[in-house]
């Protein structure tokens, strides 16, 4: 079960592939999530609100690769590409202001990983469902079919295909912090 957060964010590349696009920087942005996580834990915000600075956090750098793919029209290999460098130089510049536990590990954050796994463990499989169902009867899901298979044709029927691209690069950003908390 130590893997239980890559099934949120397989939910998340799922869309991006659908929509014929990729984002290489999952990883990246995963370690600046659990940092700023990290870096509000030892602040003192409560977990309550924790959660959704990380998601804020993760939805805006989703965000700057959404804006770069989809409105300025940059392919998505290497826009990712750069905010996983990006990401992953400030991780490495900045972990060590978090302060670091016994064998290097992080001692701000001790959360119980096996209920946090389990708790993604059992609600995976119907969170999948639910996405799945979604992609298929939903719209917005449609919509995403609809860009990745042609977005000439779904913006002659009525889409906004930069918009779709757009928020699919939010939505994995979000789900990458969800992760990464």
């Amino acid at each position: 079960m130590t893997n239980a957060p890559v099934l949120i964010l397989a939910i998340g590349m799922t869309m991006v592939i659908l929509v014929a696009e990729i984002d290489i920087s999952v990883g990246s942005q995963f370690a600046v999530c659990s940092l700023a996580a990290a870096w509000l834990a030892k602040a003192g915000i409560p977990m309550l609100l924790l959660v959704p600075c990380a998601l804020v956090i993760g939805a805006g750098v989703g965000a700057i690769n959404g804006v770069l793919v989809a409105r300025l029209r940059l392919p998505s290999i290497i826009v990712t590409w750069h905010a996983g460098c990006v990401a992953q130089r400030i991780a490495v510049d900045y972990r060590g202001c978090v302060g670091a536990g016994p064998a290097g590990k992080f001692s701000v954050v001790r959360p119980e990983p096996a209920r946090g796994e389990s708790l993604i463990f059992h609600c995976g499989p119907g969170g999948v469902f639910v996405f799945a169902w979604g992609l298929r009867n939903v719209g917005a899901g449609r919509a995403v079919y609809a860009v990745g298979s042609d977005p000439e044709a779904a913006r002659l029927a009525g889409m906004n295909p930069a918009r779709v691209i757009f928020s699919v690069f939010v939505l994995m950003g979000v789900l990458t912090a969800l992760a990464a908390v």
